[in-house]
């Protein structure tokens, strides 16, 4: 069984009601995960778009506005899990269809996304795995000589050059 990934910066997961179906639509395609969690302003689960809720709301609805509030489209029927729910149990509700659960809290409020872990692993906003991009890692050992200022130069070189990160 692969393992569950729970997390706890999950705003790349969730838009607020009021916002639009288009800024809701860059967040899923930001995410990579074909899925936005809609939430109240206080941070309550109203619902979910993915993909699919959202050709279903295209071919079901008469004039298409994209700049109407995401819970014009959004699904309110949303499945989700309780803040603590073992490992074992978010594995039995994630399958081929639910690939991301909210976890919530007893208001409510999502505080954490759960979903099956990948291949590889998380570094910032980067993905380390056989089908990620390459992270490049450029060496700047001691070649600062010691000289901070020389270091802070080099780091942003390495930037520059297109480093994904720099070590010592």
């Amino acid at each position: 069984m692969r393992g569950i990934l729970i997390e706890r910066n999950f705003t790349q997961f969730v838009v607020f009601a009021e916002d639009s179906i288009l800024s809701a639509l860059s967040k899923i395609t930001a995410n990579q995960s074909r899925l936005i969690f809609v939430v109240s302003e206080s941070g309550i689960l109203q619902g979910v778009l993915t993909d699919g809720d959202f050709r279903r709301w295209i071919a079901g609805c008469g004039e298409i506005d994209l700049n109407r509030p995401v819970t014009a489209a959004m699904n309110a029927n949303c499945r989700s899990a309780a803040e603590g729910t073992s490992a074992s149990d978010l594995s039995a509700l994630l399958n081929s269809r639910i690939i991301a659960l909210p976890l919530l809290d007893s208001h409510g409020r999502i505080v954490a996304v759960a979903r099956r872990a990948t291949d590889g692993l998380q570094i910032g906003s980067h993905r380390i795995g056989d089908d990620a991009p390459c992270f490049l890692i450029a060496e700047i050992g001691n070649n600062h000589n010691g000289d901070f200022d020389t270091a802070l130069q080099l780091i942003d070189a390495a930037h520059a050059a297109g480093a994904d990160c720099a070590k010592f």
